[in-house]
């Protein structure tokens, strides 16, 4: 079907709700819990730092539910930590997939039994135990434990299938089977620029379309393009969000990229962010699943044509598949269950135009200005001026690419616009005036005010230029005495692109010079960094004096890289205190295949560095990342994946302890008394079961400490003898402080 028939015919398509011809594999497993089949999550889902492995079995909120074994097999390992997956049973089949159960509540006895033995051995409660297959057998539906909340998250049953290579495979697609009748809905597109070359609705960042009656609006592209998706999906039993398990994108009847949540290495989660876009949308930003692979993704997901899922959209681009233009998008997402949504929506292949050396001649009776466009022969060009805050016309017609003059008539004007719009709707715009004269003694409007937001990508920076008041012409923009071509967005607002050199000068200085229209001028300037990141290489960059410093190994970047910085005050709540300015490194949205260290300097006389943290904000506050002091560098160190916004700041708050049980002077009946006491930290936080410490009579206990809930509880595993009794609790959070409280009570 043509483009525009899409849009005129195929508009009453939107959503199709059918069973797909090759539906998922028949029951083979059952359910582990009783109950209707119901998921809070499925595999290949978001998590912070990785991709979700398995699925999420819901059960109401509830813990102590029976988990039986989806099959026989051998128990081959045990595991237990306050973090993560909490309790978890590996269970071995015959044919060398496993079943993993993960926050679990409790162990069934057998298994209790193997695990309070290592616990007993080591004496603490986190144990890894590794049992030979066939050392613990278990038949089809015996119970192996009781579902709970353990580990990270709220209560629910975390189920994964691997293979015999230990790969977590999409439990739906293996056996596992749901009621499922509801199809994926498609929320929004979003259209992404690849560089400097790229462009989508006139800009360089991605664009959100919201999906409406089955299509979105139509906006300009060129050069190199991806799709992205959001889209939802919804079981029949629960009506909370999950993720699809496929999504296709047809460009033009042609087939090109189709995305498959199946399987993924482990040692390949940290590429999640690579698979996933965030984008702004009109409430605020939202995640997108990508349908075209970006540089460093090995994930297997992707099943495309030649240029891995990239659109190369204009004459002129490589591969050049698609001409000026309308051009139908087909975006699908399917569920594991095979029910399908689709929408059917267009966009234009499109050279923006462009206008250059805007300026007044002649004493201002001329206006000059360079306007070019890579695939238009005519363009539309209106000339307007500005007369009591509104733009009149003062004459319009076509225009070839190529230098151009008009007369300025005479008359009231404060402000010329041209304008010049190509035949696809694409358009272009500028604003220049003569500007008011200045005497040395007068300032109208005070001082002009000139902002440079620089935004940077992976091997160019978009420079947006910002003024507090409206400019006479397009500033003048230079980079080592060479100027850049300027554009206007708004009437103060401008932008213009530099592309980065790795065999030019360490620092690349930008110059902008303005000029308002009540004469006052201004100049700014910004230094950006030209020492690149190579793929394959080892880095470290210096930024700044005392210096700041980013170290990369040879496998950390993905594809070659210039990193930015700009340093500045920052502000933290009471119980931290700042050591110095906030670095903001960027790209913030690359993603790197091996972590970057970030090394950044503290004062030399500070006192106590071990309370010091490198820290990067988040939209829910700061949060340490890394607390590895070099003394003889004056530096904390920390290792991330992903750029931001860092800063050195101490701990200044232990941590705290509340809620006592049994409370101070209780007595109690029971001889074996569950001992709890409420704990938390604010600043450093708590990372080590080691320093969470539940001690009775003067004995360490086996401890749980629950990192939701904030609270940790050990119990005497012999009866206590009548008469008193001392329990003392002591946390100690990552920058070293300790707290501890005491609790006397009495047993009868």
């Amino acid at each position: 079907m043509h483009c525009r028939s899409a849009l005129t015919v195929g508009l009453v398509l939107v959503v199709l709700a059918t069973a797909a011809q090759a539906g998922p594999p028949a029951d083979r497993f059952g359910w582990p819990v009783d109950g209707p089949r119901s998921l809070a999550a499925t595999f290949a889902e978001t998590r912070s730092a990785s991709l979700h492995a398995g699925i999420d079995v819901r059960t109401g909120g509830r813990t102590g539910l029976p988990v039986r074994a989806q099959a026989g097999g051998s128990v081959v390992r045990l595991r237990t930590s306050p973090w993560g997956y909490g309790r978890v049973v590996y269970l071995q089949l015959a044919d060398g997939t496993s079943l993993v159960y993960a926050h679990l509540q409790a162990f069934a006895p057998k298994l209790a039994a193997r695990v309070l033995a290592a616990q007993r051995a080591r004496g603490r409660y986190t144990v890894d135990v590794a049992l030979a297959p066939g050392e613990l057998v278990v038949k089809r539906g015996e119970l192996v434990a009781w579902s709970g909340d353990s580990g990270t998250g709220p209560a629910h049953l975390h189920v994964e299938l691997r293979d015999r290579d230990n790969r977590p495979i999409n439990p739906l697609r293996h056996g596992f089977v749901v009621p499922d009748g509801v199809a994926p809905h498609l929320e929004r597109i979003a259209l992404v620029p690849a560089g400097m070359a790229s462009w989508v609705d006139g800009g360089h960042g991605p664009v959100a379309l919201t999906v409406k009656d089955g299509t979105w609006r139509t906006v300009p592209v060129q050069g190199q393009v991806g799709v992205a998706v959001q889209a939802v999906d919804y079981g029949d039993q629960a009506p909370n969000r999950l993720a699809p398990y496929a999504l296709k994108l047809t460009v033009d009847s042609t087939s090109v990229m189709r995305v498959a949540y199946d399987t993924f290495g482990y040692d390949q989660t940290h590429l999640m962010p690579l698979d996933r876009l965030t984008v702004p949308v009109a409430d605020g930003v939202a995640e997108f699943l990508v349908l075209f692979r970006r540089a460093g993704n090995r994930l297997a997901f992707y099943q495309g044509a030649a240029g891995d899922g990239w659109l190369a959209a204009g004459r002129g681009t490589q591969g050049g598949s698609l001409l000026p233009g309308l051009h139908q998008l087909e975006v699908e997402a399917v569920d594991a269950a095979g029910n399908r949504a689709t929408a059917v929506g267009c966009l234009m292949v499109d050279a923006p135009p462009a206008i250059g050396g805007l300026e007044l001649l002649d004493g201002g009776r001329a206006l000059t200005a360079e306007i070019t466009d890579d695939d238009d022969p005519l363009l539309r060009c209106v000339l307007s001026r500005l007369v009591d805050g509104q733009w009149q016309t003062v004459s319009e017609g076509e225009v070839e690419p190529g230098r151009h003059r008009w007369p300025v008539p005479a008359g009231p004007a404060s402000l010329w616009r041209v304008r010049v719009e190509d035949g696809r709707g694409t358009a272009a715009w500028a604003t220049a005036s003569e500007p008011a004269p200045v005497s040395p003694a007068s300032t109208p409007g005070g001082p002009l005010r000139l902002a440079i937001l620089p935004w940077a990508s992976a091997d160019f920076v978009e420079l947006r230029l910002q003024s507090d008041r409206v400019l006479a012409g397009v500033p003048d923009v230079r980079v080592e005495g060479q100027p850049l071509t300027v554009r206007q967005q708004e009437l103060q607002e401008y932008c213009a692109d530099l592309r980065l050199d790795p065999n030019g000068p360490a620092t690349a200085r930008v110059r902008v010079r303005a000029r308002a229209l009540d004469g006052q001028e201004a100049e700014a300037e910004v230094a950006l960094s030209q020492v690149p990141v190579v793929p394959g290489q080892g880095a470290r960059l210096y930024f700044g004096a005392p210096a700041a410093e980013l170290v990369f190994a040879a496998d950390s970047p993905c594809r070659l890289l210039f990193p930015q910085y700009e340093a500045g005050p920052v502000t933290v709540p009471e119980y931290l205190a700042p050591l110095g300015p906030g670095y903001a490194f960027t790209p913030a949205d690359e993603a790197f295949d091996a972590r970057v260290e970030v090394r950044l300097p503290y004062p030399p006389d500070y006192a106590e560095p071990r309370r010091l943290g490198v820290y990067v904000q988040t939209p829910s506050g700061w949060s340490m990342v890394g607390n590895d002091v070099d003394t003889a560098a004056v530096q904390v160190k920390a290792r991330v994946r992903r750029l931001g916004r860092f800063a050195v700041l101490a701990d200044r708050e232990p941590p705290r302890i509340a809620t006592l049980n049994p409370a101070p002077g209780a007595v109690v009946g029971n001889r074996q008394p569950r001992l709890s006491a409420a704990v938390s930290d604010r600043g450093s936080g708590l990372a080590s079961e080691e320093d969470i410490v539940v001690e009775l009579d003067g004995r360490r206990l086996i401890s749980e400490y629950d990192p939701d809930g904030g609270r940790v509880q050990g119990q005497p595993e012999q009866a206590l003898r009548p008469g008193r009794h001392v329990v003392v609790f002591r946390v100690t959070d990552q920058s070293g402080q300790t707290t501890s409280a005491e609790s006397v009570f009495r047993v009868r």
